[in-house]
């Protein structure tokens, strides 16, 4: 809709976002996960029959469809109002991202939720608008800069005491 030049995030590389929007070379992986209650599902497995929320916009919605024996797969406005659906009961797990899932079990710990299975990887990128290739040769060079110098291993280290490439 050329609302934008360049969206500075993680967004997974998908076949279908990739028609419509370029992505700079990837700065992260990770997997989606499930997020459920002690006593809440764990694997994929487990999801069938179960009510699993995510947050629009996002690709969980389509890898959970592909899940044979899901009762449902709802969908929230955020990552906060999925998290607090399954605090109140209203779904079985919540799919995220890793990263999301550590900090919300660690900030959630009286609520006694766990990480279960990973559901699918992602490698993620920043999005730059269609055919803005300056753009992308630009950031795709600063990646390449701060992974050749060092900076990007000793970031990944600090923050997530592993290199999450």
């Amino acid at each position: 809709q050329d609302r934008f030049d360049l969206i500075a995030t993680g967004h997974s590389i998908t076949p279908t976002r990739a028609q419509v929007v370029d992505f700079t070379n990837p700065h992260y992986c990770t997997f989606s996960v499930i997020v459920s209650k002690a006593s809440g599902p764990k694997t994929l497995d487990d999801l069938k029959g179960k009510v699993v929320v995510v947050p629009i916009g996002t690709d969980y919605f389509e890898q959970l469809k592909k899940i044979q024996g899901i009762k449902e797969v709802r969908t929230v406005p955020n990552e906060s109002d999925a998290l607090q659906t399954l605090l109140a009961n209203r779904a079985d797990a919540w799919v995220t991202d890793g990263f999301i899932a550590q900090e919300a079990v660690q900030a959630q710990k009286k609520h006694g939720i766990a990480v279960g299975s990973p559901v699918h990887k992602q490698v993620n990128a920043m999005v730059v608008a269609k055919g803005n290739a300056a753009l992308k040769g630009f950031f795709d060079q600063k990646l390449n800069d701060l992974l050749a110098d060092g900076t990007y291993t000793t970031l990944s280290n600090k923050y997530f005491s592993k290199d999450i490439r």
